[in-house]
């Protein structure tokens, strides 16, 4: 069971998703001679970039294998309150003690706040990962597979067509680990992160309900061209039972953002003071 918090936050399990601003810039064409031939009439050079970007694609999944393995000794997690997912993945999870009954258990008595950002490389531009990339990128069963299964390259866009043909190939997800940095922080040497998110579960939240094909209300904000687009998802506790309420757009990264922020700080405070 989740540790006690005020009814606003009780048990929290947030999600932040951003993209568009964060796109990567394209992979660097191949060197004259470094190239794949083609194989079978398919063009294997841009299904290697494309093989990079599913590649990318999998440092979700790492994430939470990272999140989840992380803990301070004699304490474990029991679930994420706060995570993002894009740009970066990063959590801030529960850390009970161990010795602590779980029916009770509370912050700061029992539990910690721990701020846990999985780090993956970007597959252009690390050697080990994009080693490991090339090494086990297959011509001639990535060929096979979209003649059996009459998978067009260049709809990889679409439904399940890239797992089905990335499926062939070793699962990207364990490289990522392999490869990847963790920085961890607790609220016991950062009080404001605890600060931070108290500060969201005491601030509760009035919320306006329009259904999507119902607009009886106001219609939603739009986020600001060209900039980050999230989607936030709180899963809250209260005396009345729980609810799963989910957000889309930025309107609501203003509430989340300094949680991140006071971490940030944290990190780099404790990384000067080992300067």
């Amino acid at each position: 069971m989740r540790s006690r918090w005020s009814a606003a936050l009780i048990g929290a399990a947030m999600i932040a998703t951003a993209s568009a601003a964060t796109a990567h810039v394209p992979c660097p064409p191949f060197a004259p001679g470094q190239g794949f031939a083609p194989q079978g009439g398919y063009e294997m050079n841009q299904l290697y970039y494309a093989w990079k970007s599913f590649i990318d694609g999998k440092r979700l999944a790492a994430a939470w294998r990272v999140w989840a393995r992380d803990h301070e000794p004699g304490f474990h997690n029991p679930g994420a309150l706060i995570s993002m997912t894009s740009p970066r993945y990063a959590a801030v999870m529960e850390s009970c003690a161990e010795t602590a009954d779980p029916l009770t258990a509370a912050v700061p008595q029992d539990c910690r706040l721990r701020f846990v950002e999985a780090i993956f490389p970007w597959t252009c531009t690390d050697q080990a990962l994009s080693t490991w990339a090339r090494n086990v990128f297959d011509p001639e069963a990535l060929a096979r597979r979209m003649a059996d299964q009459r998978i067009d390259p260049s709809r990889l866009d679409r439904g399940d067509a890239a797992e089905r043909l990335f499926s062939v190939l070793p699962d990207p997800t364990t490289a990522l680990i392999e490869h990847g940095r963790t920085v961890a922080i607790s609220s016991k040497d950062c009080p404001a992160l605890l600060a931070e998110v108290l500060r969201i579960d005491q601030a509760g939240k009035t919320m306006e309900i329009d259904f999507p094909s119902v607009r009886t209300g106001s219609p939603s904000l739009s986020p600001y061209a060209h900039a980050p687009t999230y989607s936030i998802e709180i899963d809250t506790a209260t005396s009345g039972g729980t609810a799963v309420i989910r957000w889309s757009g930025a309107n609501m990264w203003p509430l989340v953002d300094p949680v991140f922020t006071a971490a940030d700080r944290c990190a780099a405070e404790m990384n000067a003071r080992r300067d």
